[in-house]
């Protein structure tokens, strides 16, 4: 089957993008036996998704970011593809606006409010290639490639102005946000910095690997790292500065993205589709 690139479940559905420019819409209302129900062609190869309210945002590199409407889930209606001038490789929001991460351009910014017809705000160019990015108050943190991760002031929305910049130990492919912490992802590395004082990150943990990291997914108290070779790595993330590892989940296949829904991991595959993985104590 084809590469499964990224996965967002919402409610009882599961959005599947592909390498093949669709995003593949299934019925996982019970999960060991997943119903296929819609398959959407679209402009692009998908690189992240991230729902907000009813629309489903799928960053689609040179091809911008193109937004679906959800308010039937197993039955999204595209409404809107926005060009941007770089590679939109991520998403976030900040009531009604949007921050796009463009690659090689930086910051993308839009005013969101009707997600039929977004509204270009402002630009701001950062150090390096922003990958992804999340927002913390009048903050927006990038992971940027060789240069780390950037810190831009969006105090003022029309004015992004770049504060500072931390260097990683690899080049940071992504980032996460949790409470007064950051979580970014290397190439074969995952540190956590404390960034109570936005203008100087503190250095909190570094978790080394000897394999590609490919992927990442911060949820609740858990770290879920996907590796080049041997699956899924996961963490108790409860205490920031010492993450303690639990387990390691081997596939046959790199894992490229997964999400969870209550006791089922849902593992987006180079190859064979999505595998949907039981974590309650009880399964083997």
């Amino acid at each position: 089957s084809e590469p499964i690139t990224d996965i967002l479940i919402h409610d009882h559905i599961a959005y599947c993008g592909t390498r093949s420019s669709s995003i593949i819409v299934a019925d996982i209302s019970i999960p060991q036996r997943p119903d296929i129900v819609k398959i959407l062609e679209i402009p692009g190869d998908i690189e992240n998704m991230k729902i907000v309210g009813r629309t489903l945002y799928a960053s689609c590199g040179e091809a911008g970011l193109i937004l679906f409407d959800i308010s039937t889930p197993d039955t999204p209606v595209l409404i809107n593809i926005h060009n941007t001038p770089g590679n939109a490789k991520n998403v976030s929001f900040k009531n009604d606006t949007v921050f796009i991460a463009d690659g090689e351009s930086g910051i993308y910014i839009a005013d969101g409010s009707n997600p039929e017809a977004l509204v270009h705000i402002s630009y701001c160019e950062t150090n390096g290639y922003t990958n992804d990015l999340v927002v913390r108050g009048n903050n927006i943190y990038t992971a940027d490639g060789i240069t780390g991760f950037q810190v831009v002031d969006i105090s003022d929305i029309k004015n992004p102005q770049l504060k500072g910049n931390c260097s990683t130990k690899n080049p940071a492919r992504y980032i996460s946000k949790k409470d007064d912490s950051v979580f970014v992802t290397g190439t074969l590395s995952h540190q956590i910095f404390n960034i109570k004082n936005p203008l100087n990150p503190l250095p909190l943990y570094t978790i080394n690997f000897t394999e590609t990291i490919r992927n990442c997914l911060l949820r609740d108290k858990y770290l879920f790292l996907m590796g080049e070779n041997y699956g899924i790595y996961i963490f108790n993330i409860l205490n920031s500065a010492k993450p303690e590892f639990i387990k390691c989940i081997r596939t046959e296949h790199p894992v490229n993205d997964i999400d969870v829904l209550g006791v089922y991991m849902f593992a987006a595959m180079e190859s064979n589709g999505v595998l949907i993985f039981n974590l309650s104590p009880e399964s083997p």
